[in-house]
């Protein structure tokens, strides 16, 4: 038997949420009494992607095998879709591995606790479609006032601050060229 963690979050600006995230598993596995083999850390990956998916998520699902222990924050940091937490669970059941939700001290090991985790994963994948929702209402706005939406071509971010991305520019000059002649 192996306890493993999980973590994910979705963009840079987060990085104080992987610690906080990291020190809850930590907690959580010393209240069981076990140790922790490994932590999987996604970084910059949309909930809206499936566990599976993910860079990390592939090599947490691929390395569980019967009897370990997976402990993960909050249901939103892992599943943000029914369809993929109801399949990902039954998956992990079958196997044999027990699942513990730290925020709520859900241990899907219970009846109870699966139909408090089915419910919340219901609850995580409503809260995508309203930020998805609220993005694209702000992106109309935006446009409606002449403004641009998204990020410039030719700059990215990095360490939190805008910079030139001269590769990207050098391809958009090519293909401008090429578009003109």
């Amino acid at each position: 038997m192996k306890a493993y963690g999980y973590v994910r979050v979705s963009t840079d600006e987060q990085e104080n949420s992987v610690q906080a995230q990291i020190e809850s598993i930590r907690s959580g596995a010393k209240k069981e009494d076990v140790e922790l083999a490994e932590i999987f850390i996604d970084k910059d990956v949309s909930g809206s992607v499936p566990l599976r998916n993910r860079p990390q998520g592939r090599l947490l699902w691929d390395r569980m095998d019967r009897g370990d222990i997976l402990f993960f924050s909050k249901v939103d940091r892992v599943f943000r879709s029914v369809a993929d937490a109801a399949a990902t669970v039954m998956v992990w059941q079958d196997k044999g591995i027990r699942v513990i939700i730290l925020d709520l001290g859900i241990d899907l090991a219970t009846a109870a606790g699966r139909m408090f985790f089915h419910q919340l994963s219901s609850f995580a994948e409503f809260e995508r479609e309203m930020i998805s929702q609220r993005l694209k209402d702000i992106f109309a706005h935006l446009r409606t006032q002449g403004r641009l939406v998204g990020r410039p071509y030719g700059w990215g971010k990095r360490d939190g601050k805008w910079v030139e991305d001269m590769q990207e520019r050098e391809l958009a000059q090519r293909v401008s060229g090429m578009y003109l002649s």
